[in-house]
């Protein structure tokens, strides 16, 4: 195996100073779906419909092939506790998206940032990448604090149209 291919195996493991990483598997499903259909999670993520079990798994199959995608387990290390999730998407060339969150249950304790700087040392490290980006939706405050102290800056604004919304309805910035 050459050092490319080592570097891009989806069951590769590393860690970081209280956390513990390695590639997602079949038997990290049930967690996955538990977590993706959780309310205080998937509130912040594009799709706000809860993930099923059937669903997760044919999306494993396919991601499984997945060259540009990476995820990793998140778990404590003093406890073995699964944490969140950490990974890579859209890895094309010399850039990537981070991509991360954090059971509710283990929020709080810096888990998101040391998560954040865990994964992009990684991906500079094992896939040369050069440039990363986290995209956090807005209202997303907890997230947005992680990728900062983690080292990420905000670069720009995305704006996007939605078909529209009952003129009460105001989103959080009241408009």
């Amino acid at each position: 195996m050459n050092s490319d291919s080592l570097s891009r195996d989806k069951n590769a493991c590393f860690e970081s100073d209280r956390l513990l990483y390695r590639g997602i598997t079949w038997e990290d499903a049930a967690q996955i779906v538990a977590w993706r259909s959780n309310g205080q999670i998937i509130r912040f993520f594009r799709s706000k419909i809860p993930l099923t079990m059937e669903t997760h798994l044919a999306w494993f199959e396919k991601y499984r092939d997945d060259a540009t995608r990476f995820d990793f387990m998140v778990t404590e290390k003093a406890s073995g506790r699964k944490t969140g999730i950490a990974g890579l998407q859209n890895l094309c060339g010399e850039s990537a998206d981070v991509s991360y969150f954090i059971d509710p249950l283990s929020q709080g304790r810096g888990f998101g940032t040391e998560a954040i700087r865990a994964i992009s040392a990684y991906a500079f490290e094992h896939f040369k990448l050069k440039k990363l980006e986290a995209v956090i939706l807005t209202g997303n405050c907890a997230s947005q604090k992680a990728a900062e102290q983690a080292g990420f800056l905000l670069y720009s604004q995305t704006y996007r149209l939605e078909k529209p919304r009952k003129i009460n309805d105001r989103d959080s910035c009241g408009r």
